[in-house]
């Protein structure tokens, strides 16, 4: 009688949790993660991302990715960002190559958004920095 009581118990266990794995899979599938990446929209595996939404004048764009997950995303591409010189307005766009990730996952009114875009340039950046992070739209403008 033991024994048939612990098979059942244990049963009970597997099933239970099966069916919370089963459901927090099915969670993530039904709502990934997206980015904000218009300053208005948020999209899955956006080409490109507006980063200085009042200007305009940083991106990263022509993105590719190697991986997207509910906490993180990795990819290629490009930032482009506008030198200002000698004025925003007048300024011309430069474009350098990087690795990025993004990361810092927020449930905002867009759903589930990623909040921070953390870059590796491959060559020069626009700042002479190796590694920058840059925060990114949470709630569409």
């Amino acid at each position: 009688m033991r024994a048939k009581l612990t098979a059942v118990l244990l049963a009970l266990a597997f099933a239970v949790t099966g069916l919370v794995t089963a459901g927090s899979a099915s969670a993530t599938t039904h709502h990934p993660t997206k980015v904000i990446a218009d300053c208005q929209h948020a999209h899955r595996k956006p080409h490109s991302i507006v980063i200085a939404c009042g200007d305009g004048n940083v991106t990263a764009t022509r993105l590719t990715y190697t991986s997207w997950g509910p906490k993180a995303a990795h990819g290629r591409g490009r930032i482009v960002a506008n030198d200002c010189t000698p004025s925003c307005v007048s300024g011309h766009d430069h474009s350098y190559p990087m690795r990025f990730t993004l990361t810092r996952p927020r449930s905002t009114s867009a759903g589930r958004v990623f909040s921070r875009l953390a870059v590796t340039y491959l060559h020069k950046s626009p700042t002479g920095k190796k590694h920058e992070s840059y925060s990114l739209v949470t709630t569409p403008l």
